[in-house]
């Protein structure tokens, strides 16, 4: 428990961390901190960002993922950027079969929709829409298998021990996540929950 609230602690506090760390150099004992301590002293929430103890933060959610084939660690170049501090969470959800079987068929409808809209102004298929459709037909062809669908939501807390330096990081964290081929938007109007989703580990689930 002392290990969980250390995370947590850390997460709000990040001038906290060196002192958990010596202190747990000198007894293993001691690792974390209280339950009771794991919580910030003082939060400030703006429109695009949240203030508490040590810590400044920039919460962005993943809005579109790789539209092409990409390899298992498409992510690297967000995991990894040198000397910025930043937590990524990504959060999964079972989606019960009849509504998942319920959204293929209306993306198949939407899909029809817009082909024959595009046959009647004389336009092409693009290959970002074929990719599209094959997507539903594949999501299809898996869930009459017996295979789940899941709903999933990807979360990016920023955190720097100054607003100049968290301006830093977040454009370094923007131009990784080019290189990552996902697309990323800044919060705004909800910083707080969404540090609670994206940076501690308290498991909140999709909403």
């Amino acid at each position: 428990m002392r290990t969980l609230a250390g995370v947590i602690r850390g997460a709000y506090d990040p001038a906290s961390i060196p002192v958990m760390e010596r202190r747990a150099s000198i007894d293993q004992a001691v690792t974390g901190v209280r339950p009771d301590a794991a919580g910030p002293i003082a939060v400030d929430e703006t429109w695009d960002q949240i203030r508490t103890d040590s810590g400044w933060h920039a919460i962005y959610r993943i809005s579109e993922w790789p539209r092409v084939e990409a390899h298992a660690s498409f992510l690297h170049p967000l995991l990894y950027v040198p000397g910025v501090r930043r937590s990524l969470s990504i959060v999964c959800e079972p989606v019960p079969i009849r509504r998942a079987l319920h959204d293929v068929q209306r993306d198949k409808v939407e899909h029809l929709v817009d082909a024959a809209q595009r046959q009647r102004l004389g336009q092409i298929e693009s290959e970002a829409q074929r990719r599209e459709h094959d997507d539903v037909l594949r999501r299809e062809r898996e869930l009459v298998a017996g295979h789940g669908d899941l709903r999933f939501a990807g979360l990016l807390a920023v955190s720097a021990d100054s607003p100049e330096r968290l301006d830093d990081a977040c454009g370094a964290i923007e131009t990784a996540a080019t290189q990552a081929l996902v697309d990323v938007r800044r919060l705004v109007g909800e910083q707080a929950e969404a540090f609670t989703a994206a940076a501690l580990p308290l498991v909140r689930g999709l909403r």
